[in-house]
């Protein structure tokens, strides 16, 4: 085990400055040109799809993320969470839909077809009905956005939504789920954007506690999510207990009519070092981008490190 894993830093060492050297010699003049003199025309592409191939970067620099007042009640069966936070921590959940430690690519990781605010200010409640069905819903400021700190801005404009779903016991509500969400947008008037409203539809399922089948659809009205029409189906592995590999693929339908149907698919492996200490490396493969109809296909190839105090 120790071998595998002094074996694993170093091939992602190899790959860091592998990467390094090809972004140089791509991006720069010398570079390029020994690379004609090699015959490899290689040059950077502008990705231009539709969706985040690299969620969690950004340079929105320091914000304020959560900010929020959680309570849970009838013996752990129900929860309220009122503040500031991201709703998609609490709806349309799935095991594989976590950027820090899965899935780089949004359309893999989230339903696109939801129109989603960022970190904003709203409420959540939620129930398990017995054992196996749980409900529940919440309204957040549908203008929210990760690096502004503003309470309804622009006014009384929600979104909303209601889920409910259904598992075999409560230990296992996220590792063996099945779930229906409806949601609405309200008219964002000073952004421009009408009202949209969708439903979602989510499932994974856990076998021999190590692999995971997970797959999302959902269908929506307006031009407020990134798509109209979506289906996503993959699968994870749990290798050495702590390490993951994880394949996914996502069709997308543009809320934009003018854009064409895009397919996008990833592939990652996360070799957790310590409990403290991850590093993934991940290829995506982008069929069609949506926004770039010079290119047929992208592959975007990415190293994500992860550090937990």
């Amino acid at each position: 085990m120790r071998a595998f894993k002094i074996t694993a830093l170093v091939v992602l060492l190899l790959v860091v400055v592998l990467s390094i050297t090809l972004g140089w010699l791509v991006r720069s003049e010398p570079g390029s040109r020994w690379l004609l003199q090699q015959g490899l025309g290689l040059s950077p592409v502008t990705i231009e799809a539709s969706g985040i191939t690299g969620t969690l970067f950004n340079d929105a620099g320091s914000f304020l993320g959560d900010l929020n007042w959680q309570q849970v009640f009838h013996g752990g069966r129900g929860g309220l969470i009122v503040g500031r936070y991201d709703p998609s921590d609490f709806m349309d959940l799935s095991a594989h839909a976590n950027p820090w430690t899965a899935f780089s690519n949004l359309a893999v990781a989230l339903n696109t077809s939801i129109a989603l605010p960022d970190f904003s200010f709203g409420a959540a409640l939620g129930h398990l009905i017995g054992d196996q069905v749980w409900v529940n819903g919440g309204a957040n400021d549908a203008n929210g956005v990760i690096d502004e700190v503003e309470f309804f801005e622009g006014g009384a404009e929600f979104f909303t939504f209601l889920e409910a779903g259904w598992t075999p016991s409560r230990a296992q509500r996220y590792t063996h789920q099945v779930h229906v969400t409806l949601w609405h947008v309200d008219e964002r008037e000073d952004a421009g954007v009408p009202e949209s409203e969708g439903i979602a539809l989510g499932a994974n399922w856990t076998f021999d506690e190590k692999w995971m089948l997970f797959a999302r659809a959902g269908w929506s009205d307006g031009t407020a999510p990134l798509m109209n029409a979506t289906v996503t189906a993959g699968v994870t592995r749990s290798i050495h207990r702590r390490d993951l590999l994880g394949l996914g693929t996502n069709w997308g339908d543009p809320s934009d009519d003018s854009l064409r149907d895009q397919w996008s698919t990833e592939l990652f492996y996360r070799f957790q070092f310590s409990q403290n200490l991850a590093l993934t490396p991940s290829v995506q493969w982008l069929i069609d981008p949506a926004q770039n109809p010079e290119e047929d296909q992208v592959w975007v190839f990415g190293l994500r490190a992860r550090l937990t105090l």
